[in-house]
């Protein structure tokens, strides 16, 4: 669910790969695919207020990150790393509290993890801050989400040790100096866990208008185990912990990857009645995704978009949720957007649309 104090598009990324495209290319060439977010980091003049689909690169070639509007225009080209090579995760933010959503962006490989955050409200892309959430010496995949965790003007970045170790920390950008400032700092699956953490952030509490959003967290190895955390107060506070798939199949043991967003909400006499965020869970290593309601924890449904993808596709799914416009944000309407992890450097996303009271994933599917 956004922040009502945001008049903004949210994406919430959990660890995602998604993509772009430039010229849809064939399933298997060999290429690492991309991560997806979905958020209008585009002011309005330049887009009239849709949303962009942003796409980050995955290993193998110089890190960019695309931004296309919704008609698969390609808006924005950015080298956000130099020469590096290891590939990105991206994600948006109102991390300065202007009221636009900003790009974030994380190294995803086998180097000193970085985030950095841009701003596009002057053109752009402006640097917010560039920092190191687990210092020189943290050489793994900072898996990167948004929220609004302590009630301020703006979102804060949350930060997670994709593997080589299990700390998750936030982070509140103060862009009129260009610097980050750790305000929150845990280990979800206590400190001897070093196989990593995926992240997510959204509000999954019924008609919480103007509250705190939470922070949904898996683990990006091993058991398919999710998490949510209250993190208002220095002393992070667990709400909730469930397996997300059968612990007793071998198969859904490789991890999970973990995206929320309010996707069902209702307008009532004009007043909108915020459902919450549903949690998307995404298996590494297979093709499913389940949809829970984010307050019960119980599931809504079961959804396999490799279904949508060519024959030799090599499974993973990786996904985001966000708002296409103003009116699905009013009305708790995001959708599903996902892409074929393993795939090309480009290629079509695929979404589910959410409506009124009919959670992403139960209403079919459409190309981006």
């Amino acid at each position: 669910m956004p922040n009502e104090k945001s008049p903004n598009f949210r994406a919430r990324l959990g660890v995602e790969a998604l993509e772009a495209r430039e010229v849809p290319a064939t399933f298997g060439a060999g290429t690492r695919g991309l991560s997806i977010a979905f958020g209008d980091v585009i002011p309005v003049e330049l887009d009239n207020g849709q949303a962009e689909y942003i796409t980050g690169t995955g290993p193998g070639r110089v890190a960019l990150v695309r931004i296309w509007d919704a008609q698969g225009k390609l808006l924005v080209r950015l080298n956000p790393f130099g020469n590096y090579t290891g590939g990105v995760f991206v994600d948006t933010g109102d991390v300065n509290g202007d009221g636009q959503l900003d790009l974030i962006v994380s190294t995803a490989g086998k180097t000193s993890g970085r985030v950095q955050a841009y701003s596009f409200i002057n053109g752009g892309p402006q640097l917010l801050a560039d920092f190191m959430p687990f210092g020189a010496f943290y050489t793994g995949p900072v898996q990167i989400a948004s929220g609004n965790v302590t009630g301020g003007p703006e979102e804060e970045i949350i930060a997670a040790q994709g593997n080589n170790g299990g700390t998750v920390k936030v982070f509140f950008v103060d862009s009129t100096v260009s610097q980050a400032f750790q305000i929150r700092s845990f280990t979800p699956y206590g400190a001897a866990w070093t196989g990593g953490v995926t992240v997510a952030s959204d509000d999954i509490h019924n008609n919480d208008i103007g509250g705190f959003d939470q922070i949904i967290t898996g683990r990006a190895s091993q058991l398919p185990q999710v998490k949510i955390f209250d993190a208002q107060d220095p002393t992070v506070v667990q709400l909730a912990s469930y397996m997300a798939f059968n612990i007793n199949n071998p198969l859904n043991l490789h991890g999970i990857d973990v995206a929320a967003g309010n996707t069902d909400g209702v307008v009532i006499n004009n007043i909108p009645f915020l459902t919450g965020a549903e949690i998307f869970v995404s298996l590494r290593n297979r093709d499913t995704i389940r949809v829970f309601h984010g307050d019960t924890g119980a599931i809504i449904t079961t959804i396999q978009p490799s279904q949508l993808f060519p024959p030799n596709f090599s499974s993973n799914i990786n996904l985001c949720v966000g708002f296409a416009n103003a009116t699905d944000e009013f009305n708790g309407n995001a959708q599903l957007v996902v892409v074929a992890g393993d795939g090309p450097y480009e290629q079509h996303p695929v979404v589910f649309p959410g409506k009124a009271r009919s959670a992403a994933g139960l209403n079919g599917s459409h190309p981006a």
